[in-house]
């Protein structure tokens, strides 16, 4: 990892400083590591404050309006939990010099979308979707690529 180095606020340069340091440590002392990082994670045990685990809490209470942070035109992409775990494992056993991989799908769906298959998937298409744009909302575009853990990880 060399300069420019780039994040997109207080919480991605903290990240960023911590792959710094690992590599520092790994450079200086031979400490085997590697780093991941996790792209829109979901799936059981998930938080409820998280987007999709939000969602599917919101539907099963009947939630109306079914809120929706911002348009709802925010793009991820949505990583199972099991995916994010063999990643780890994975970057565990195939890397040893710190060097930083991203596990995440490279599918690109609206948070709008998102919400409309939760609600279709759960059986309450009734519920009416309305738009919380004084929320905070992230980037507009937060989409991994995953190539470097294809090549390095065979994920």
């Amino acid at each position: 990892m060399k300069p420019p180095h780039d994040a997109d606020n207080m919480y991605g340069w903290a990240k960023l400083m911590a792959e710094l340091s690992l590599k520092a440590f790994h450079q200086d002392w031979g400490l085997r590591a590697a780093s991941c990082r996790y792209f829109t994670v979901c799936g059981p045990c998930g938080h409820e404050n998280h987007a999709v685990s939000a969602m599917i809490a919101g539907s099963f209470i009947d939630q109306e309006p079914f809120e929706v942070w911002g348009t709802g035109e925010q793009i991820r992409n949505w990583t199972h939990v099991s995916d994010i775990v063999e990643g780890i494992l994975l970057a565990a056993e195939k890397i040893d010099d710190a060097t930083a991989v991203k596990l995440g799908t490279m599918e690109r769906l609206p948070v709008i979308g998102a919400a409309r298959e939760v609600l279709r998937y759960t059986g309450k298409e009734h519920l009416r979707i309305e738009q919380r744009l004084h929320m905070p909302v992230g980037p507009l575009n937060r989409v991994a690529d995953n190539r470097l853990a294809a090549q390095l990880l065979g994920w």
